[in-house]
C-alpha cells in the first residue's frame, strides 16, 4: 500500500529531475566499476547517489520506499568498507532495485497501490549484507530474482561455485589488458579514449543483440584486436594504406594474428582471439588475414569491424582543425559499406543504437 502524501507539483518534478540525474550517475558509475571495480574514488561516488535519493525519499514522507535504498546503501557500505568485492552481479542488484524505487514513487504520487512487495525485496537485498564469501553468490541472484522474476537462476546457480575461480581470474586478466590498452592510445593524437569509446558501443550494439557475443570476450578483444599495431613504427601507423610499402602493408596487416596468439596464450580467452584474428574479414571475402567470407565471421569480429571503422572516421581521418567529424557524414560514409565491407543485419543494429546515444 502506498504512503498517503500531499506534495506540489512543483516538488515532485523536482523530485524526479533529480532522480533520473543521479539515476544517470548511477549507470555511469556501476559501468565503470565493473571496468575497475577496486576504484575507491567511483565506488564513494556510487555511495553517495544512492545516499541522496534515500535522502530525497525521506523529506517527501516516502519512508517505506526509502528503507528499500537502505538495503542496497547497506551492501554498498560493504562494498566501500571492502567487506565485499563489486562485480557485474552487483551492476544488476543496484539498477534493478533503483528501477524498482521509481516505480514505487510513481505509483505513490499517483495515490496508487504499490505494484511490488517492498519489504520482500528489502530481505532479499539485506540478505547479501549478511551472506558469508561463500553464500554470497547465490544470496546476489537471489536478489536478482527477486527484483526481476523472469531472469532465470537455473544454471548460472548450478554452475556458480565451479566458475568462481575462473571468473576471478578473467576479471583480473581484463583489468590487466585495459591497463595495455594506455600503451596504444600513447602512440596517436586520436587515439586518446579510443578504448572506452569503442567498448561502450560494442557493448550496446552486443546487448541490443541480445547479447550473442560473451560479455567478457567481447571486452578482451575490444582491449586487445589493434594491441599489436602500438610495436609499429608511427609512420606506419598513421599513414593510409596506398602510402606504405609491401613490406609495410604485410607487418601491418599482421596485428590480427598477433593478437590472436597472445591472447590464445592466456588460456580463457579463445572467443576473445577469434574476434581480434577476424575484426578486419569482410563480408564480400577482401579482409584479411584469411579472406572470409559473411557466414565465416563471427558476431563479435563483425561489431568490432564496425565500431573500429566509425571512431575511425569520427577522429583519425576527421578534419584537423574540427578534430571530429559530423556524425552524420561518418554515419553516411559507413552505410556505404554495407553488404560489401560490414553485415548488414550488425549493421542496422548500429544504427539503431547511435540514434539511441
Amino acid at each position: 500500500m502506498t504512503e498517503n502524501i500531499n506534495i506540489d507539483e512543483e516538488i515532485i518534478q523536482d523530485f524526479f529531475e533529480e532522480f533520473n540525474e543521479a539515476y544517470q550517475v548511477l549507470v555511469d558509475k556501476t559501468m565503470q566499476l565493473e571496468q575497475q571495480p577496486k576504484d575507491q574514488p567511483l565506488i564513494n561516488q556510487l555511495f553517495r547517489s544512492i545516499h541522496s535519493i534515500k535522502s530525497n525519499l525521506r523529506m517527501i514522507g516516502l519512508d517505506e520506499v526509502s528503507d528499500l535504498v537502505h538495503a542496497i546503501e547497506t551492501v554498498l557500505d560493504d562494498v566501500r568498507h571492502h567487506k565485499m568485492p563489486y562485480d557485474s552481479a552487483m551492476t544488476d542488484v543496484v539498477l534493478l532495485t533503483i528501477d524498482k524505487i521509481k516505480t514505487c514513487c510513481q505509483a505513490a504520487f499517483n495515490k496508487s497501490p504499490y505494484p511490488i512487495k517492498i519489504q520482500k525485496m528489502i530481505d532479499a537485498i539485506i540478505a547479501i549484507d549478511s551472506a558469508t564469501a561463500e553464500q554470497r553468490p547465490m544470496s546476489i541472484f537471489n536478489a536478482i530474482h527477486t527484483l526481476d522474476p523472469s531472469i532465470k537462476l537455473d544454471d548460472s546457480i548450478i554452475n556458480l561455485q565451479a566458475q568462481k575461480t575462473t571468473k576471478n581470474t578473467i576479471d583480473d586478466d581484463l583489468n590487466f589488458l585495459l591497463c595495455l590498452t594506455s600503451i596504444l592510445e600513447k602512440r596517436g593524437p586520436y587515439w586518446e579514449g579510443r578504448t572506452l569509446r569503442l567498448l561502450e558501443l560494442s557493448q550496446m550494439m552486443n546487448e541490443f543483440a541480445d547479447n550473442p557475443v560473451n560479455r567478457e570476450q567481447l571486452m578482451a578483444a575490444v582491449y586487445m584486436h589493434d594491441f599489436t599495431l602500438s610495436f609499429l613504427p608511427i609512420e606506419v601507423i598513421h599513414k593510409p594504406f596506398k602510402e606504405l610499402s609491401e613490406e609495410q602493408i604485410r607487418d601491418y596487416k599482421k596485428h590480427p594474428i598477433d593478437a590472436y596468439n597472445l591472447l590464445k596464450k592466456m588460456g580463457h580467452f579463445n572467443e576473445a582471439a577469434n574476434i581480434c584474428l577476424q575484426h578486419h574479414e569482410q563480408v564480400d571475402g577482401k579482409g584479411y588475414p584469411k579472406g572470409l567470407y559473411d557466414e565465416e565471421i563471427s558476431d563479435g569480429a563483425k561489431i568490432i569491424s564496425i565500431c573500429d571503422r566509425f571512431d575511425i572516421l569520427m577522429h583519425a581521418e576527421a578534419d584537423i582543425n574540427q578534430r571530429k567529424k559530423p556524425t552524420m557524414r561518418a554515419l553516411m560514409e559507413l552505410n556505404k559499406e554495407t553488404g560489401t565491407h560490414f553485415n548488414t543485419r550488425w549493421m542496422d543494429i548500429f544504427n539503431q543504437v547511435i540514434k539511441m546515444m
